[in-house]
């Protein structure tokens, strides 16, 4: 037993120095539309949006490690309990829409399961929405969106690379927001991750974004 924690521990920490070196690694060569992974689940009773206002949380999430150096060196059940505590707190501000950064598709450096159906059936939402833009043999991660309001569309993109820095992009949603009086209005929400290192690369981030959104009309 103990010969199998070292060899563990051994791994995890290996792990971390093999990734954190060849950041370039991170980095995804294509820039377009990016795959999403948008899931619907059944709840017995799924939070009900507002017809007045709406709440909207959003969270780097950091592939569920919370404060600690680095997820790869924690236990999936401390992950999960890591994902818990965003549960809580997303209960507690009633959000409508969670904008997450950061989130994982099951990876081996943080539990080798979907964050994001987590997040979504704990906390209680009826649709989840994942973007991955690095996608790599031990994770999978972008940006995501939680809510209860119907999904028109959905799609994401990689923002031009940014080596070497790992890719970063955004997610984007249609959502359906009824109003008190029955009609509906068509919102657009983004879940959006620039670089941390840069801020040139953040300017051209932000102008790509906004030439995307160009043509688009809804409230965003």
């Amino acid at each position: 037993m103990l010969k199998k924690i070292s060899f563990l521990w051994f791994f995890r920490i290996t792990t971390v120095f093999v990734l954190g070196l060849p950041l370039w690694g991170c980095t995804n060569a294509s820039h377009s539309n990016t795959p999403t992974h948008l899931k619907t689940y059944n709840l017995t009773s799924p939070k009900q949006p507002t017809t007045d206002t709406l709440t909207l949380v959003s969270l780097n999430i950091a592939h569920g490690r919370a404060e600690n150096f680095h997820q790869a060196l924690l236990s999936k059940e401390s992950i999960k309990q890591n994902l818990s505590d965003i549960v809580s707190f997303l209960n507690e501000t009633n959000a409508d829409i969670v904008a997450l950064q950061e989130l994982d598709g099951p990876s081996a450096w943080s539990g080798s399961f979907s964050h994001d159906t987590y997040l979504a059936q704990h906390a209680n939402f009826r649709y989840s929405l994942r973007t991955d833009f690095v996608e790599q043999p031990w994770g999978n991660y972008g940006t995501g969106v939680l809510t209860n309001l119907p999904v028109n569309t959905s799609q994401g993109q990689a923002f031009v690379p940014s080596f070497p820095t790992p890719s970063k992009g955004f997610s984007l949603t249609e959502l359906r927001w009824q109003q008190a009086d029955g009609s509906n209005v068509m919102i657009d929400v983004i879940s959006l991750h620039l670089d941390f290192l840069r801020s040139s690369v953040r300017q051209r981030q932000t102008n790509e974004i906004q030439s995307f959104l160009a043509d688009r009309n809804n409230p965003l």
